[in-house]
This record gives C-alpha cells, structure tokens and sequence, in this order.
C-alpha cells in the first residue's frame, strides 16, 4: 500500500488502494500521480482515480517507468518497448524494436526540451522518440540507469558515467571524471546536482551553471 506524510515520523496509510501489489515507477503531471503496476497504470487526482490494465501491449509485462504530459502517457516495460497513450482519445501506438529500438528494456523516460522525450534504455543506449522515430542519441549499447530534465537539458546517470543531453548532443561534464563511472541513480536540486554512483554519494555544486 501506499504511504504518505510530511517526514519519516509522520507515515499514514495512502487513503486509495493499488490494483496490483507492486508498484514499479511514479510519475507527476499537473494534479495527478501516475504508478505503474504490471500490466498498467493507475491515476490518483484530488477528485478522484482511475485505473488502465486493458491495453493488450501490456497485459502480463513488468512496467518500468511511466512519464506523461498534458496529452498522453508512455509507459515502459522489461523486454517489450514501451506504448504511447493519448489521454484523450486513449489511441495506443505500441513502440518496440520493430520501429527502431535498440533495446526493449526501458529504464526512463524525460522530455528533452526541444518537442522530443528521451528514453534510457538498459543495453540499448539512449534514444529519442519524436512521436514519429526512435532514433539513437548517443551512448550505444550504454545502461541509462536515469533521466533527469533541467530546462532544455537532460541530466543522463549511466553505468558509464553521469553525461548531459543538450539540444541533439550527448557530452560528458567536466567534472564527471571525479565521479564514480557507475551511477545509479542523480537527483537535482536547484543548482546542485546529487550523484549515487558505487559505494558513494556525490554532490556537485553549481553543475547547472558548468560545462
């Protein structure tokens, strides 16, 4: 079930329950939470919840991340690419490696800034998807263990170090040789930037404002 509260003395039972017993990934978009569950997702608004486990594209697959916009959803899975859902209209469009994936294992997901999303990938490298293409971006045949956006930017954590996405380019930072290469998991905040890489925890200062 889940929990919610203001610290970790203040834990209370999530009022709503979870379809599935697993929760796998968590999204944000406006008023709404998004978590994905295997086989789908559930939505939790202020005024109200629903839940979607009839798409046949994920029916019995393990999701792996969710990410959404104003108009649609994406939801990843392990092994069999990810599905595109528009909010609306709830026309799927199911993308695997049949259109243009490296890798079916999707690990993240983050808009890029300029129209497109980023999708991590776990031996595939980093793609971006256009709503029409998938194409590579960089880090072929990398393990994207993170995608985190900053304006036009993403902050990209891998089992090869910590990179950043700009406007079509992959480039590592200059201080990224002073980070462990194998990063688990990056967090922003404001102009710092967390790093997990191995069996130690980083902090860059100002790593918005550096190259």
């Amino acid at each position: 079930r889940l929990l919610i509260g203001a610290n970790a003395n203040v834990l209370k039972p999530f009022p709503r329950k979870l379809p599935r017993v697993h929760a796998t990934s968590l999204a944000v978009e406006g008023d709404t939470l998004l978590v994905a569950q295997p086989g789908g997702w559930s939505e939790f608004r202020p005024d109200g919840e629903r839940h979607e486990f009839g798409i046949a594209e994920l029916a019995g697959a393990p999701t792996t991340a969710i990410w959404a916009d104003s108009d649609r959803i994406l939801v990843g899975t392990q092994n069999n690419g990810f599905v595109q859902v528009s909010r609306s209209r709830r026309e799927v469009q199911h993308i695997h490696e049949g259109q243009g994936m490296t890798d079916d294992w999707v690990t993240a997901f983050a808009p890029d800034g300029q129209g497109g999303v980023l999708i991590g990938t776990f031996v595939g490298g980093l793609l971006r998807w256009d709503r029409k293409i998938v194409a590579q971006v960089g880090l072929k045949e990398g393990c994207i263990t993170r995608l985190i956006s900053d304006g036009d930017s993403v902050w990209v954590g891998s089992l090869w170090g910590v990179w950043r996405y700009h406007k079509g380019q992959v480039a590592t930072p200059e201080w990224s040789d002073l980070v462990e290469r194998d990063v688990y998991d990056i967090a922003l905040v404001e102009s710092e930037l967390w790093v997990a890489a191995g069996g130690a925890l980083h902090r860059v200062r100002g790593a918005r404002t550096m190259n």
